[in-house]
């Protein structure tokens, strides 16, 4: 938004400067114009009352004008006066250059203005013919200026102004730059603290704005709370509806299970089995609700070094076999994620490795552009890709033998998707499975 601020003041006091350029050039030149005519008149008074002409119809000066300038040679400043008879008189600074005067009729004391090619350049000429009564002879006068020094006045004055407007448009753009950044600045920290609350480091935004952005500030904290209520909501609601669903069931299952001891009949086995697979899919759906209920909704963030020691100190104790490594990256010690979601996704990938692994488990973090990759790697039998689709599956045990429900995966891959995030399962380093999770960091 600043960047577009100071294009807009750029593109808008460019334009201006230019016109008020372009305008006090053209003010200049007219008035240029009219201070060399006023100049040329003053001389061509003078000049006017410096000829003589005498009985014999002779041409003469008494003196030569007062301006200097027409006595240097090729200076720009020319006079000249011819008779009737074909006598010239030139000043000094035409050498032997003429000026080509009009031959045109001029009525008595009438003048004209006319631009001619002169010895020097273009030259602005002011002619007047005038009638001596007494010898009835027409006497005709020419003075002239070359117009180089109006041209030489004009880009010196435009060359000036366009300094002074570069100075003062280059002023008014780091002015309005200073302003903008002042003025933004306290949206640029609004900004980071929302990232900050969308991160899960901020629980809120701050209070420390200007007034004016108090009302925006408010409801943002009125909108983390709405949304930080209904997470709660939602979790309230699928524990007690997990409550309420597996306290019945598990009455019923251990009812069955104690029937299926002292009778040993198919059909308390029957009973048994759909019983459990009962409790997965309510396990399953729980786990889809509370995925559900984090789709674009703010989160916490949680410590991942913290939740990796608690969760390997707990299966430590029951895969007491396995060991279990981690490398922790320093880069992204914080991962976009509630504490229980995360607990749940890491115990279950590392639960699974401790399974099949022989004897070890590797947990590596690393960052790649914003997001958090976890590797977890076990030395076990590892998996076709076939069984690496079926994995995936709601309910799919690749192993009868082995303890479990089938639903570990399906349930990492519910939860983490529903962070935005993407888990796969592929060949490890170690001979065995590896899955990789990617969140995103929090900041």
């Amino acid at each position: 938004m600043l960047f577009r601020l100071l294009l807009l003041s750029f593109v808008w006091n460019g334009a201006l400067l230019t016109v008020t350029w372009l305008t006090l050039s053209v003010m200049f030149l007219r008035q240029s114009d009219a201070t060399f005519a006023e100049e040329r008149e003053e001389h061509f008074s003078e000049l006017m009352n410096l000829v003589r002409l005498d009985k014999a119809g002779l041409l003469s000066i008494r003196r030569q004008l007062s301006d200097p300038r027409f006595s240097v040679d090729l200076s720009g400043y020319y006079w000249q006066i011819e008779n009737a008879r074909g006598e010239i008189l030139r000043s000094p600074s035409l050498g032997s250059e003429s000026l080509h005067l009009s031959s045109q009729e001029l009525s008595h004391d009438s003048t004209q203005t006319r631009i001619v090619a002169g010895p020097s350049g273009d030259l602005v000429l002011l002619e007047q013919a005038f009638r001596n009564s007494e010898l009835a002879q027409w006497v005709r006068v020419g003075i002239g200026t070359d117009k180089r020094y109006i041209a030489a006045l004009s880009a010196d004055f435009e060359r000036f102004t366009a300094i002074a407007m570069a100075v003062v448009g280059s002023s008014m753009i780091i002015g309005t730059f200073g302003l903008g950044l002042i003025g933004f600045l306290p949206l640029v920290r609004l900004r980071k603290s929302v990232g900050d609350a969308r991160s899960g480091l901020t629980a809120r935004i701050p209070a420390n704005f200007p007034t004016e952005l108090e009302p925006v500030v408010s409801s943002i904290n009125e909108l983390i709370e709405v949304n930080q209520a209904h997470i709660y909501r939602s979790r309230v609601q699928a524990g007690n509806l997990a409550h309420a669903l597996k306290t019945p069931l598990a009455i019923a299952l251990d009812i069955a299970s104690q029937l299926h001891h002292e009778t040993k009949s198919d059909e308390a086995a029957n009973l048994v089995r759909q019983s459990e697979r009962m409790r997965e899919i309510i396990d399953y759906h729980i786990a889809k609700i509370r995925s559900a209920s984090h789709s674009g909704a703010i989160v916490t963030s949680t410590d991942i070094a913290t939740s990796v020691q608690n969760v390997i100190s707990a299966l430590s104790q029951i895969h007491t076999e396995r060991t279990f490594s981690v490398k922790l990256s320093e880069e992204c010690p914080f991962v976009k994620c509630d504490r229980e979601d995360f607990d749940e996704i890491i115990a279950n990938l590392l639960d699974n490795a401790g399974k099949w692994s022989k004897s070890c488990v590797c947990l590596e973090t690393r960052l790649d552009h914003g997001s958090v990759v976890i590797l977890i790697d076990d030395d076990g039998p590892g998996m076709n890709a076939e069984s690496i689709e079926q994995a995936f599956k709601f309910g799919e045990r690749l192993d009868e033998r082995r303890p479990g429900s089938g639903l570990g995966l399906a349930i990492v891959r519910e939860l983490v998707e529903g962070y935005g995030g993407r888990i796969s399962l592929g060949r490890s380093p170690l001979g065995g499975l590896q899955a990789q999770v990617i969140l995103a960091a929090a900041k």
